[in-house]
């Protein structure tokens, strides 16, 4: 795969994404951003629920996999193309909607099960791609970890409404994978070792 090809697939999740969020969000009747998951757009029961989980979450978890496939080979990095991937799919499992009246139903507990993948495949993935290679990437992976280490902090601190931390831990994400993208189609990878 080419770094522009792997750099397209990673902007077109983070746009898809972004305007899915912002126009299910809108469509649902009393959703707010501030208190509410973004699964809640795709649980059982919801309005639109899935034409959410498709456009939401299987597409741009797609996206996100061909990204992280394609920016682990432009790096010569297998793990971090089989991590990267991973994630992605992980994402795009999400689309297994949760029952938010029961946490315990089978649904709920894949679809939680799938979103600590998402986060536990990336770290892995970004922290190898920061610490174990050189270049552009390794630095936009570095500050990535940084950054969704502090957006866990307060995400975890109480100091924000539970959406809201949602949202600043989606944000970390999807701008690591913007800059990563941008980096990509700009012909900027890391230097491999």
């Amino acid at each position: 795969m080419s770094p522009t090809a792997a750099g397209v697939y990673g902007l077109a999740g983070t746009v898809l994404f972004t305007i899915a969020l912002i126009t299910f969000a809108e469509s649902y009747p009393g959703y707010s951003h501030a208190t509410k998951a973004v699964s809640e757009l795709g649980a059982i029961g919801a309005p639109h629920g899935m034409a959410w989980n498709i456009i939401g979450f299987i597409l741009p978890g797609l996206l996100l996999a061909f990204h992280g496939w394609g920016l682990g080979r432009v790096t010569q990095s297998p793990l971090v193309s089989v991590l990267l991937a991973i994630s992605g799919l992980a994402f795009a499992s999400t689309s297994i909607p949760a029952d938010m009246s029961d946490m315990n139903a089978r649904t709920s507990q894949i679809h939680i099960a799938a979103s600590l993948a998402v986060f536990a495949a990336w770290l892995i993935g970004a922290l190898y791609l920061g610490y174990a290679r050189s270049g552009i990437q390794s630095q936009l992976a570095r500050w990535a970890i940084g950054l969704a280490i502090l957006a866990a902090a307060i995400r975890f601190s109480g100091l924000l409404f539970p959406g809201t931390g949602q949202r600043l831990a989606f944000t970390v994400h999807f701008l690591w994978v913007a800059a990563s993208s941008v980096a990509l189609v700009l012909g900027k990878p890391s230097d491999p070792e």
